[in-house]
């Protein structure tokens, strides 16, 4: 594989090759940061229905023992609701899914910092360098069509 020379139109080549690598590291960069945020995000929701189900829950055991009975149908009611909802909103999955995709846009980023690395210290032909650029923007490209898929 020759090593590339430049000369004034591969110039530009590379100035563009550059610029999509930056513009794949911006969007990628966001995006992770952004999953990451939401997971961090249903993380919180998970845990606080799960400690609120759990003490509600608890009440209502505690509660049997005395004759309170609109008492214990309450927490039971409401220990009721929270679960449900850590059934059907299901903030475990969804956290998990939102970590998987941010660290899915982490790597991207890190391989078109690691492209722009090789394109910047041209140790690779022209041609490869367009292929790895082009393989960046699919990577991409199917990454946010993965996530469009899933919502």
């Amino acid at each position: 594989m020759p090593i590339w020379k430049p000369n004034s139109k591969s110039l530009d080549l590379k100035k563009a090759l550059l610029q999509r690598c930056d513009d794949i590291i911006d969007v990628a960069s966001k995006r992770s940061i952004e999953h990451q945020t939401k997971a961090n995000i249903w993380g919180k929701v998970h845990i606080s229905l799960g400690i609120t189900t759990i003490v509600f829950s608890s009440l209502s055991a505690i509660l049997t023992f005395y004759d309170k009975q609109i008492i214990i149908a309450i927490s039971s009611l409401f220990s009721t609701i929270l679960a449900s909802c850590l059934t059907f909103l299901n903030p475990a999955n969804r956290e998990s899914k939102r970590r998987n995709s941010s660290h899915k846009f982490w790597v991207l980023t890190s391989k078109a910092e690691q492209a722009k690395l090789l394109i910047n210290t041209r140790v690779m032909s022209e041609g490869n360098m367009i292929e790895l650029t082009e393989e960046l923007t699919k990577e991409l490209s199917l990454l946010l069509k993965e996530l469009v898929d899933n919502t």
